[in-house]
């Protein structure tokens, strides 16, 4: 089905490309760039309950994560504003980080932006697969390795990724609180898979969902485009782009 083609880049890198908007608004004056960088900052503390969960976009500490030798979180921080700013000299470090670090599946998902920021997507290819088949419980790499089913309309294999679960909650009952980028990524994968399958009304319920956590989010809006068929919700949809582009 035509709808989910063009979709499929990793969801992180989607995540990263979010900030472009605000990014725009903030480069108009001086005074606007100073609310926006408050308004971030506020941004950062923010959390929200929904049915039995928080989602945030405080950073996240799981278990796990705390396993990780703080010098090498500090590491994947700086990483992160590398990635964006200069691919290139990102590569190195990750592959160090890596090669010391090979149970970390986040360094993977960094990785694969690298690549795709380089241009090189056969290798972003093979780290989908490389990543889901090591880490198969992570959620990113569960996205990912489910956008190729996406773009092949194997909406079946799709569920079967995601242990037939379509609630983010349902999918990892431990956790009680998601990053905004965890929750966005997976609720835009999932409302396209509705819209795929035509159960056009369980899309549009993802689709508040997402509004209700970020409606500026460019999956939000993208989603909303995908739900045309509803011409008065696309028309609301379109108005609220045009709005954040003036």
């Amino acid at each position: 089905m035509g709808k989910t083609q063009g979709w499929g880049l990793p969801h992180y890198i989607q995540s990263l490309q979010n900030t472009s908007m605000s990014k725009k608004k903030r480069a108009k004056t001086k005074s606007k760039a100073k609310k926006s960088t408050s308004s971030a900052r506020r941004k950062k503390s923010t959390s929200m309950q929904l049915e039995g969960y928080f989602v945030t976009s405080g950073p996240i500490l799981e278990a796990k994560d705390l396993m990780i030798p703080i010098e090498v979180r500090e590491q994947m921080d700086a990483l992160h504003g590398l990635i964006q700013s200069n691919p290139e000299a990102a590569l190195p470090q990750l592959l160090d980080l890596i090669q010391d670090y090979p149970d970390i599946p986040k360094l993977y998902n960094y990785l694969s932006v690298v690549y795709l920021r380089l241009g090189d997507e056969k290798r972003v290819d093979e780290l989908v697969v490389e990543t889901y088949q090591r880490f198969p419980d992570y959620l990113f790499a569960r996205i990912n390795y489910a956008e190729s089913y996406m773009r092949q309309e194997n909406y079946a294999k799709v569920m079967e990724i995601f242990d037939y679960k379509v609630d983010i909650k349902s999918l990892y009952p431990e956790r009680t609180h998601f990053h905004i980028t965890e929750f966005m990524s997976f609720k835009f994968l999932m409302g396209r898979y509705f819209i795929g399958v035509g159960e056009m009304e369980l899309a549009k319920i993802v689709h508040s969902e997402m509004q209700q956590v970020d409606s500026d989010s460019i999956q939000t809006l993208n989603l909303g485009l995908l739900l045309m068929k509803d011409e008065g919700f696309f028309q609301q949809t379109l108005a609220k782009l045009f709005s954040l582009k003036n």
